[in-house]
């Protein structure tokens, strides 16, 4: 599913030069915000997983595979990876190293965020039951993974760089 969440610039075209019938593309006519787009894409997946990527942010081609792999022998249900960080100035390259297990994982939300949002792949029906909540936009992600914490999900970090997260001044 390609969302495009009311943008000014030429995305609609791109995305429209796509013909590829498993591609589900929505159009949103004015810019409802991360949140309001994420329940968005949560609300029209059909499959049993959902993996998020933001358009400033690059997978690699193994990406779904590598962490569908994950999830189905480790017995967990939220999985994010190690990932490079992009420095869109400098154009820096920096590798990620994250927590790896449900504990540490665990252990870490009292913190920070422990998983890179862009590289989650989650159970679909983890996720499905709850919703991001607009008054939580800019720690929408945080605030997700500490009521699925709640509920008792299983968290996993892939040891791999799987995606590449870019960063705007």
């Amino acid at each position: 599913i390609i969302l495009d969440d009311g943008s000014t610039d030429k995305t609609p075209k791109i995305i429209n030069s796509y013909s590829d019938s498993r591609i589900i593309k929505v159009f949103l006519k004015k810019n409802l915000g991360l949140v309001s787009a994420r329940n968005k894409l949560v609300s029209l997946a059909k499959g049993e997983y959902i993996a998020f990527l933001d358009s400033d942010d690059v997978a690699i081609p193994t990406r779904l595979e590598e962490q569908l792999n994950f999830i189905e022998n480790n017995n967990v249900d939220i999985c994010g990876t190690d990932h490079y960080i992009l420095y869109d100035q400098s154009r820096k390259i920096k590798r990620s190293k994250q927590v790896y297990s449900n504990e540490d994982i665990r252990a870490m939300m009292i913190v920070c965020s422990p998983l890179c949002s862009p590289s989650v792949m989650v159970r679909a029906d983890a996720i499905k039951k709850r919703k991001y909540l607009p008054e939580n936009d800019g720690a929408e992600d945080y605030v997700m993974w500490t009521k699925l914490a709640q509920y008792g999900y299983r968290f996993g970090n892939l040891k791999k760089n799987l995606i590449y997260y870019r960063v705007h001044k």
